[in-house]
């Protein structure tokens, strides 16, 4: 029996594997295909997990490895960091190739995101001291403008 999990997982795999390169550095290890590692990323999303968490469902879940095609399930780390790697382009093919995949017909959506900062130093005192400052993205929100608001062109 296919579960709900599985076929979100296998949804993020396959819109990756559209718009994304196999892998974002030509010269890195080739462990794993920055589709599995982005496709991972927007399960978390689906279901509101963790770095942390994500690493642990797939750890538990073979079901889910075996629709990202996962041999083993990277480190949390590894997922951020791919993450990072993502380019603003890349974010844009990806929304798009999603509402194309699951039959979104708004003309209209927006996307906000919010960060964190790891300290409240300034750049001066950061750059002084040579303390690394480091930002995460913390929540990102997709809304269907025209069904929230009622607004048409």
């Amino acid at each position: 029996m296919v579960t709900r999990k599985e076929i979100v997982a296998r949804k993020c795999y396959e819109i990756c594997q559209r718009v994304l390169p196999r892998y974002s550095n030509k010269m890195g290890p080739k462990t794993y295909e920055f589709w599995q590692l982005i496709a991972m990323f927007l399960y978390g999303i689906v279901y509101n997990l963790t770095y942390r968490d994500l690493e642990e469902e797939f750890r538990i879940s073979e079901v889910l490895r075996k629709a990202l095609n996962l041999k083993e399930v990277p480190h949390y780390s590894t997922i951020c960091k791919a993450v990072k790697r993502l380019k603003e382009g890349d974010l844009k093919r990806l929304l798009e190739e999603s509402s194309k995949l699951l039959n979104v017909k708004s003309e209209v959506l927006v996307v906000d995101s919010t960060g964190l900062r790891e300290d409240d130093a300034s750049y001066y005192y950061a750059k002084r001291s040579g303390k690394v400052r480091k930002s995460w993205i913390k929540m990102t929100v997709v809304v269907d403008v025209e069904s929230q608001i009622g607004w048409r062109r």
